[in-house]
């Protein structure tokens, strides 16, 4: 076998070929085979239950300094690009496919197509030049393309599966006039964390504060961020909701929500602002929870701290830079270190 990931077969091997086979002086011959063929050579000479089957994410580059899976020298190459690819693979692959199969299961239709094409310029970018960095600017820019239609498309299948879901939430024993905040949880596990919620209540109203509670009546723990008055747009009179609304940016914390399971909250109005309800600050440079103590230092790094287990991580959020004269595959950086 020959060639590479940029080049063609080499024109002259089969006159290397040919000028080996004269030098054989045991009998063998030499052939230019097909990978076909090498497969099935490789089959009747190994063993396969010796094998060792190897599981889970590949991550040791350069281990006995030989080639592997991953490159070291370029992991912080054109990190933008890295970034764009996580992004790009949580909104397909953790949120718009779980959302979309979720809604199928609901009755709506599967957009299959915008999820094939979404995966497929996925993919696209994944060749190890391209996700790795080293090729020219136009390369880049067109692996950033990808990524960017790969998050739109996600936009809008997740958009879209939201409003089904949403859609077929039973409120049939609640008023006309009740607000709700809802939200889909598209992990494949239970999660419990805090969630925020853009929550529209019409000027009209004269609503000046709310709590945040579950179906049940029970109060859950919420925090207002900020408020707005927004001039909303619309494109058809039914759509128009009456007067200047403030559109309210409200911190939930959640109770525990199952995997791939949906949580709905009532916004209930109440006199007066809504209270905050207290802080996790402990001094201008120090937070603290039940969890964890994180202590800013003045060169703006953290230390923090598990009450877990009592193990302390000092130093954290330094940044590293440092200039690197070698090229795309090995690394040669200057003695001085920059930070």
């Amino acid at each position: 076998m020959e060639c590479d990931d940029s080049t063609g077969p080499f024109i002259l091997t089969p006159k290397i070929i040919k000028e080996a086979q004269k030098r054989v002086t045991n009998g063998k011959k030499i052939v230019h085979g097909t990978l076909p063929e090498f497969i099935r050579m490789a089959r009747e000479h190994l063993d396969e239950k010796k094998l060792v089957t190897v599981k889970g994410e590949m991550r040791h580059p350069q281990r006995a300094g030989v080639w592997t899976d991953l490159y070291a020298e370029v992991q912080a190459t054109r990190m933008p690009l890295k970034y764009s690819n996580r992004r790009a693979e949580i909104a397909l692959q953790r949120v718009a496919e779980p959302m979309a199969t979720v809604a199928w299961m609901l009755g709506a239709v599967y957009p299959q197509f915008a999820l094939d094409r979404a995966n497929e310029l996925l993919l696209q970018s994944h060749a190890h030049d391209s996700i790795g960095g080293c090729g020219v600017d136009a390369v880049a820019d067109e692996v950033m393309f990808r990524f960017r239609q790969v998050r739109v498309l996600s936009g809008i299948v997740t958009e879209a599966a939201t409003r089904e879901i949403a859609g077929r939430i039973d409120t049939s024993k609640c008023g006309p006039e009740e607000n709700f905040a809802g939200g889909v949880q598209p992990s494949a596990a239970p999660v419990q964390g805090v969630a925020s919620a853009e929550i529209d209540i019409a000027r009209d109203r004269k609503v000046q504060g709310f709590k945040i509670c579950d179906l049940d009546g029970k109060e859950v723990a919420s925090q207002i961020i900020r408020k707005t008055d927004f001039l909303a747009t619309f494109n058809h009179p039914r759509n128009c909701r009456s007067g200047r609304g403030p559109i309210t940016g409200n911190s939930i914390r959640c109770c525990r929500c199952s995997a791939i399971g949906c949580r709905v909250f009532k916004v209930v109005p109440v006199k007066g602002e809504h209270p905050r309800k207290g802080s996790v600050l402990t001094s201008p440079t120090s937070m603290e929870n039940e969890h964890l103590k994180v202590k800013v230092n003045p060169n703006g790094t953290v230390d923090v701290t598990s009450k877990a287990d009592g193990v302390v991580l000092r130093g954290q959020n330094m940044f590293e830079d440092r200039g690197d004269v070698g090229d795309y595959w090995v690394g040669a950086f200057r003695r001085k270190t920059v930070f």
